[in-house]
């Protein structure tokens, strides 16, 4: 017997089914961004036993929206969730590498990078303001 397994005998620990049971709640009911989100808050104020087994069980509902793009793979869609639940995670003053989920910081790096190109490159400017130089003074 580990001490892990001891420590939840004698009900020191809770087990991770109350977690479990919210997430395949949520899963039924909720987008995969909003539920990349609940994961997060629930890794960071629930602190689960076994994080890997719960990223597992719902994996395929939280990057159901990254494989409906046709811009990505369903190789890449994990490292594209768990990179969001990272900066979910850093906002929740946590770092992705607390807590035992399958990634790769490089990969990781890589899509945020882009993720912050990708937003800039977005961003609206109303035609007023392109205009608004012309109407700048010499003096």
């Amino acid at each position: 017997m580990t001490f892990r397994e001891a420590a939840l005998a004698l009900g020191l620990l809770e087990d991770d089914n109350s977690v479990h049971m919210c997430l395949a709640e949520a899963s039924e009911y909720e987008m995969p961004r909003s539920l990349r989100h609940l994961f997060a808050i629930l890794l960071v104020y629930c602190v689960p036993v076994n994080v890997r087994v719960l990223w597992e069980d719902f994996e395929n509902k939280m990057v159901e929206d990254f494989l409906a793009s046709s811009s990505c793979s369903p190789t890449t869609a994990p490292t594209k969730a768990i990179a969001e639940i990272g900066v979910l995670l850093q906002s929740m003053g946590k770092h992705i590498k607390d807590f035992d989920l399958p990634c790769n910081v490089e990969s990781i790096r890589r899509f945020n990078a882009f993720r912050d190109i990708e937003d800039e490159s977005n961003v609206q400017v109303p035609d007023y303001d392109l205009r608004s130089v012309r109407l700048l003074s010499e003096s």
